[in-house]
């Protein structure tokens, strides 16, 4: 299931679904949409849960890393 914070409500939404994925042992990873920065690093804290099976699609572009 591709879990995007922005599209489900926020954090705490997207926390809540990644639990309830992992319960159901359903595997997960984190997309985004066309966010900068603080999205993008949210997105990156979310994947490091432990159900986060497959790779993130936030892009590496120089908003990200400058």
């Amino acid at each position: 299931m591709n879990i995007k914070i922005q599209r489900v409500g926020g954090l705490h939404q997207a926390r809540a679904i990644h639990d309830l994925c992992a319960e159901s042992q359903i595997p997960v990873w984190g997309g985004t949409m066309p966010e900068l920065g603080i999205g993008g690093a949210q997105t990156l804290h979310l994947a490091a849960l432990k159900n986060f099976t497959f790779p993130t699609d936030v892009p590496i572009i120089e908003a990200l890393v400058c």
